[in-house]
């Protein structure tokens, strides 16, 4: 009986799309998205900063190290205030909130970094009971490792929970220590996939 579902965070409960982002924040030129996405948001080190590896501080640093000056601004706006541009997926806030009034646990299992606390209060999202985040674990998915530690600070059993993450490396990962799992692709499929 699943008594628990776990949602990543990025194109489950958000938008984490950089490229979108920075068009939001004001870059026209899709030659510079690209510049901005190579040579940096795709780089070791911003996986390294959701692992808690790197400060913001530094992820700015070594983002604008590779990058024309002109260019800084932007990325210190995307690190920065991301958050403020990005919106909800379609029906997740209502769907969790279902979920939560039918007594089933709701909680976060997501790669990210140490500012997580602070924006996701942003979104409408308050009524989960917990959250578990790589950045604080050194540890991200779809290592076993961090479902396991999730697991273990809410007290949960693999097997009543299930899981959601927009990659299928992720879903995989959940499903390796007994969760089971599914690939979001939108709200109305998830109903569908969960039947909760």
């Amino acid at each position: 009986m699943i008594k628990n579902v776990l949602f990543d965070m990025g194109n489950v409960l958000i938008e984490w799309q950089p490229e979108l982002f920075l068009q939001r924040l004001g870059v026209k030129n899709k030659d510079d998205i690209n510049t901005i996405m190579n040579n940096a948001i795709r780089k070791k080190y911003w996986r390294d900063y959701d692992l808690g590896k790197v400060t913001k501080k530094e992820l700015i640093k070594k983002s604008c190290n590779c990058l024309p000056n002109r260019l800084h601004k932007y990325v210190k706006l995307l690190v920065n205030n991301w958050h403020d541009v990005s919106r909800v997926i379609d029906g997740m806030p209502e769907y969790t909130r279902y979920l939560k009034k039918k007594g089933i646990k709701i909680y976060i299992l997501s790669n990210a970094g140490k500012n997580q606390p602070y924006y996701i209060r942003k979104f409408p999202y308050s009524h989960f009971d917990g959250k578990c985040v790589s950045a604080f674990y050194g540890v991200g998915k779809p290592d076993k490792k961090l479902y396991e530690i999730c697991l273990k600070k809410f007290n949960l059993k693999a097997e009543e929970c299930v899981f959601t993450d927009d990659m299928q490396a992720n879903v995989d990962g959940a499903k390796a220590v007994g969760i089971k799992a599914y690939l979001f692709k939108n709200t109305e499929k998830l109903k569908k996939d969960l039947k909760l």
